[in-house]
């Protein structure tokens, strides 16, 4: 037996505690990247263009013909361009601050520091895939926030028109984006506008974005699905949250952080300006608590072992910190709140199991029963249902699954479901209703159930999250 033949799997499923804060390096709504102007989750590179404030990036930070740091409020301690790997730079000014590298620094000499405390330096300073997976989260948790306001398309302009005095929220999709010349956002003063944009590849050119009763620092524009992003020509008066997202910023100014798994920006520039405290909280973004106590669909950790005697211990040598060995060898560790639940693939009993009694995360075993996982699907706009293979990625438990495996144990809050007794396949169907309620009708739908084997042992119930897709409701004139 090696160290290596234990086998983790973690299975992400749904948004990961979309009310969590994030990492504890930072104050801001966004987190760490609330002080940054750029904060490229894999990397960014900035060619002919100018940074008022800081930058960071996961893998590299390429900069050449640059200038950055210009910000009077930085001081020459502050670090003002970071990497988790490289540090790349060439014919550019830093007025205030210093660079560091977790890994290498390719600084040209033709790079100045006019005010920097020390020389460029290689040192590890946050925690890339951890303020990833958070800001992932927080993305994904204000998608799910309830719309608020609304959002006429007229003359080609798509104009945004909230009344809450606190958060006012907004669904797009790429399409209207696509149509319009121009957004104008017009909400209460001292109010935050939140624009929920829906679709994964989206671009914009020679358009115009218009505020109204509230500045830039109030308005964020949240891409949680989009993949791929083209912003050239833009007013960008907003901050950008889309860190799945290659975006490409060109010729063009943006007044807000920008956020994104990957930033080209190319003859552009930040003003400076990030996004304000506000209740962006989406901690009522919908979702239930589940039987984990995390406000989560579901993150299990999945072992699976080699043999049946093989020994497994997990043991908190750190706060918030799982270590993981087998067979007495220390394997790895695992971040306690990144977990709703462990699950052992495998062992029918917890013999060779041994459980630090400080922890209280769910623990359940495909030996004594089946193992559901939660879903999740996308009903697209104008089908009428959608079939679900709820088992697809569910473990069996001692016996196979069989004839009725699946049994609902708490139906749709919006619209039916029915399950096929042989292929075990749920079929959800919208509900047909009256055009008023039609417009009124929910973003998502949830059921619950239960995978059961033939010798009757039956897993915890599981949720299933659809998202429904529709028109938003937008009047066109």
């Amino acid at each position: 037996m090696t160290i290596q033949s234990l086998s983790l799997r973690l299975l992400i499923l749904g948004a990961l505690l979309p009310g969590a804060a994030l990492s504890a390096q930072g104050t801001g709504p966004l987190g760490v990247a609330s002080d940054f102007d750029l904060w490229g989750a894999s990397g960014l590179s900035v060619s002919h263009g100018s940074v008022y404030g800081r930058v960071s990036g996961f893998k590299v930070v390429e900069l050449h013909q640059f200038g950055l740091g210009f910000d009077t409020g930085l001081q020459a301690t502050d670090d003002v361009i970071i990497s988790g790997g490289e540090v790349i730079a060439s014919f550019g000014v830093v007025s205030n601050g210093n660079a560091v590298a977790a890994q290498q620094l390719s600084i040209e000499p033709n790079v100045m520091f006019r005010a920097s405390s020390q020389l460029p330096r290689i040192e590890s300073i946050y925690d890339y895939e951890a303020v990833r997976g958070e800001l992932k989260s927080l993305a994904g948790g204000l998608g799910f926030l309830p719309e608020t306001g609304d959002v006429t398309l007229e003359s080609g302009v798509l104009f945004l028109t909230g009344d809450e005095p606190g958060r006012n929220v907004f669904f797009v999709n790429q399409a209207d984006l696509q149509a319009a010349n121009r957004l104008s956002i017009k909400i209460p003063s001292g109010a935050v506008a939140l624009v929920n944009v829906e679709g994964g590849v989206w671009s914009k050119t020679t358009w115009g974005l218009e505020i109204l009763g509230v500045d830039s620092s109030s308005i964020l524009i949240n891409a949680f699905e989009s993949s791929d992003i083209s912003l050239s020509n833009v007013n960008f008066e907003a901050s950008i949250l889309a860190p799945a997202a290659v975006l490409s910023i060109h010729q063009m100014h943006v007044a807000g952080n920008v956020i994104a798994r990957f930033i080209s920006m190319t003859n552009a520039h930040t003003t400076g300006v990030h996004l304000a405290a506000g209740p962006w909280d989406p901690s009522s973004a919908g979702f239930n608590v589940d039987e984990s106590g995390h406000d989560a669909p579901d993150y299990s950790m999945v072992w699976t072992t080699d043999y049946p005697t093989q020994n497994v211990a997990l043991a908190v040598l750190a706060p918030g910190e799982i270590s993981v060995v087998v067979d007495g060898l220390l394997t790895d560790t695992i971040r306690e709140e990144r977990i709703s639940r462990l699950v052992f693939d495998g062992p029918a009993s917890f013999d060779h199991l041994h459980i630090d009694s400080t922890l209280t995360i769910p623990i359940e075993l495909t030996g004594a029963a089946p193992v559901a996982m939660d879903d999740r699907v996308e009903l697209p706009k104008g089908e009428p249902g959608i079939k679900i293979d709820v088992l697809g990625n569910d473990l069996e438990g001692p016996a196979p699954f069989g004839v009725g495996a699946v049994q609902i144990v708490s139906g749709p809050n919006f619209g039916t479901v029915q399950v096929d007794a042989v292929t075990s396949e749920v079929t959800y169907n919208r509900p047909t209703t009256s055009a008023p309620f039609f417009q009124a009708r929910p973003r998502f739908a949830q059921f619950w159930y239960v995978a059961v084997d033939q010798a009757g042992n039956q897993s915890t119930p599981r949720r299933v999250w659809i998202t429904l897709g529709r028109d938003r409701g937008i009047t066109t004139r």
